[in-house]
């Protein structure tokens, strides 16, 4: 029990989450929804929204470090589910959502395109991706590319890399359906991935992430024109 008395309810939530500790991490996802019902808790019994870590800390007994380390996973769960519409890394062990946390945000947005895809990546394959990325230095070419797949079929995903052959080859890496670059070209001084995407999302039935719900053809000429007029104002 904790020393820092909050509610019973508290209590319940740090002896439930602590047997979900108790599991080598088969429960991972299940510890952090209950971390978060116990902030709730805690703010609810307490009215503050400060103290809530060094509180849990000390009921589940792990370090506030790691409390914290808990709330940003979750945090990027959450916005994961909400961004994509899927399930999420509900079926991810903890190895796995900790190798995501530690990634780049170029892996981890390969990670979320594999779990949605239904594909289950293993640790190895992401340090396996986190070892091929190309940093890009700001002299570094960088590419924008349009990329299919079947299993999303009317869908393209529009996006930046260092390597699109990489790109492809990482998102290959744990999927059951092999992506296709459809399209790339080298991205021109003065045009950002996002001024694409809201071109693209402007044009496109529906959005998740950088899928946009399009023809093809109808992308690959939205992306071509765009650079077209970023080189003539160059």
């Amino acid at each position: 029990m904790s020393n820092l008395i909050v509610s019973k309810s508290f209590d319940r939530l740090a002896e439930e989450f602590k047997q979900h500790d108790q599991q080598a991490g088969k429960s991972f996802v299940a510890m952090l929804n209950t971390q978060e019902a116990a902030k709730a808790e805690y703010q609810e019994s307490t009215g503050k929204v400060h103290g809530f870590n060094d509180a849990w800390a000390d009921a589940v007994g792990i370090s506030k470090k790691t409390v914290e380390e808990y709330n940003r996973i979750a945090k990027l769960s959450v916005e994961f589910r909400k961004s994509a519409a899927a399930v999420g890394f509900s079926g991810l062990s903890s190895v796995v959502l900790k190798e995501y946390a530690a990634s780049p945000d170029e892996i981890r947005e390969a990670i979320q395109e594999l779990v949605e895809d239904g594909g289950a990546p293993t640790p190895l394959d992401i340090r396996q991706m986190r070892e091929h990325v190309v940093i890009d230095s700001e002299k570094s070419p960088k590419y924008v590319y349009v990329i299919t797949n079947p299993a999303f079929k009317g869908w393209v995903k529009i996006g930046m890399a260092g390597d699109v052959n990489k790109r492809i080859a990482d998102l290959n890496t744990a999927s059951p359906y092999p992506y296709r670059a459809e399209f790339s070209s080298e991205m021109p001084a003065g045009l950002r991935d996002l001024s694409i995407h809201d071109y693209a999302e402007a044009k496109a039935s529906s959005k998740s992430l950088e899928w946009f719900q399009m023809d093809t053809q109808e992308a690959i000429d939205l992306v071509a024109s765009l650079i077209a007029v970023a080189k003539k104002a160059a």
